[in-house]
């Protein structure tokens, strides 16, 4: 049961991403949560630039 839906919540994405039908509430919600992901992975790297990490060189 679990992969039916998954395969109708696929395609109902992949239908509005390429705009096969015009359903402007899902786009919407799709670029609200791209948004959401591009920020938390932008504050992430921010974080772990400014957490003072040091990178080991195994070379010398």
């Amino acid at each position: 049961m679990r992969e039916d839906t998954d395969v109708l919540i696929y395609a109902t994405l992949f239908a509005v991403v390429f705009e096969l039908f015009d359903v402007l509430h899902f786009k919407m919600v799709s670029w609200i949560i791209l948004y959401h992901l591009a920020c938390a992975i932008y504050i992430f790297l921010r974080m772990v630039r400014h957490a003072g990490l040091e990178v080991v060189d195994n070379q010398g």
